[in-house]
């Protein structure tokens, strides 16, 4: 794996375009920390429809802003990111203590 966009480590990111639909995926590997931080904000979204709904609008917002510069646009998510992934590990923590 790659280092990547500032704050966010060790991924390697897939860029392709369907039928002018442009597809951009990350993978990273199972069971480190990062694949926790992003298995904990998935289910988090699952769990919370109003947080998950808020993210959506924020990408919305994001991706029209941000038309052609993914970087923007990722960095413009991050913060909204890292407050969801300390409330998910609150909560796993209320839950598994």
């Amino acid at each position: 794996m790659t280092k990547s966009i500032e704050g966010i480590s060790e991924r390697k990111a897939l860029d392709k375009s369907i039928n002018g639909i442009k597809i951009h995926l990350y993978l990273v590997e199972v069971n480190t920390e990062n694949w926790e931080k992003n298995i904990l904000f998935r289910e988090y979204l699952r769990t919370h429809p109003e947080t998950a709904k808020e993210y959506n609008n924020l990408k919305m917002g994001l991706a029209k802003k941000y038309k052609n510069d993914r970087i923007a646009y990722t960095e413009g998510k991050a913060k909204f990111i890292k407050k969801v992934q300390s409330k998910a590990s609150k909560e796993r923590k209320k839950f598994t203590s």
